[in-house]
C-alpha cells in the first residue's frame, strides 16, 4: 500500500545492499532513493521530485518517523535503512566484488578527502569522483560531469547533491547512461569525516535530526523547524486514510 503516494520497499540494510550490488553486477539500470520526513514533505509540492521518485527502482525507509508511520499504517518495514549506512555498506561490498564507485557531488575539498579516505577504509575499492558547482544542471558543467562518468564507466554512482536535486538528476542521467545510481544526500560529507554522525541512541530514537540541527543551525533550522512540520499533517492524513482498511482486516468476522 503506497504511503503519501510512494511505495516504500520493506528492506533491511543487508538486503538493500544485496540488491544494489546484484544490479551493478548485472549492469542493470536503477535509481535508488531513501525516503524520509523531508522527502515526504517535498513530494507534496515538487512535481519534478515526484516524477523522479516514480522512476526509482528501489525506495528504502530512511527515517524513524517514517518507519513508525509505515508500521502504524499496516505496512511492515523491518528497519530503518539510513542513506549514509547504505553508502558505507555498498562501498564495502563493492570493494569485495571488485566493483567501481563514482561520487557525484560534494564540495571540492570534501570530495577530495572522501576519495582519499574511502580506499583506506575499504581496501581495494576503486573510486573516483567529480564536484560540479552549485546550479550546474543543464550547463556545460553538467556535460562535464556526465562525460567524466562515461569515461570512468563506474558500476555504481553515488549521487550527493541533496534532495530534490540528486533524485531529479539521477532520473535524467539513468536514461542517458544506464547504471545503478544511489541518491545518498550528505553521505559524502560523512565519508570525508567533515561531519559527525549522531550517537547510536539518537539514531535509534529518531533524534538524529536534532543532532544535525545543533551542528548546523543556520543551514537546517528552516527545514527541520518549519518545512518538516508538514509531516504531521501528512501522517494524520495517511493514518485516517488507512484506518478503515486496517479495521476491515482485523475485525472479528461473525460466525
Amino acid at each position: 500500500m503506497p504511503i503519501a503516494g510512494i511505495d516504500v520497499h520493506p528492506m533491511t540494510l543487508c538486503s538493500a545492499a544485496d540488491q544494489i550490488v546484484a544490479w551493478a553486477v548485472q549492469g542493470a539500470a536503477a535509481v535508488v532513493v531513501t525516503p524520509n520526513v523531508d522527502h515526504l514533505v517535498l513530494l507534496e509540492r515538487n512535481a519534478g521530485f515526484r516524477g523522479a521518485y516514480a522512476t526509482s527502482r528501489l525506495r528504502v525507509c530512511d527515517g524513524v518517523p517514517l518507519l513508525m508511520l509505515l508500521r502504524l499504517c499496516g505496512k511492515p518495514v523491518p528497519e530503518r535503512v539510513n542513506g549514509t549506512d547504505l553508502f558505507n555498506e555498498v562501498c564495502r561490498r563493492a570493494a569485495e566484488e571488485h566493483l567501481s564507485v563514482f561520487l557525484a557531488g560534494g564540495l571540492p575539498h570534501v570530495l577530495e578527502a572522501a576519495l582519499t579516505l574511502l580506499p583506506q577504509r575499504f581496501p581495494g575499492l576503486r573510486v573516483m569522483g567529480h564536484s560540479p558547482p552549485f546550479g550546474f544542471e543543464s550547463t556545460a558543467d553538467d556535460r562535464a560531469l556526465r562525460d567524466t562518468i562515461r569515461v570512468f564507466d563506474p558500476d555504481i554512482v553515488m549521487v550527493c547533491f541533496g534532495a530534490p536535486r540528486s533524485e531529479v538528476w539521477a532520473a535524467g542521467q539513468v536514461r542517458r547512461r544506464p547504471g545503478v545510481y544511489l541518491c545518498v544526500g550528505s553521505a559524502v560529507d560523512f565519508a570525508a569525516q567533515m561531519r559527525r554522525r549522531a550517537p547510536r541512541w539518537m539514531q535509534r530514537t529518531g533524534l538524529e535530526w536534532l543532532y544535525r540541527l545543533v551542528q548546523e543551525p543556520r543551514r537546517l533550522w528552516r527545514r527541520y523547524l518549519v518545512q518538516d512540520l508538514a509531516f504531521l499533517f501528512i501522517a494524520a492524513r495517511e493514518l485516517a486514510r488507512t484506518r478503515p482498511a486496517r479495521w476491515t482486516r482485523t475485525r472479528v468476522q461473525p460466525r
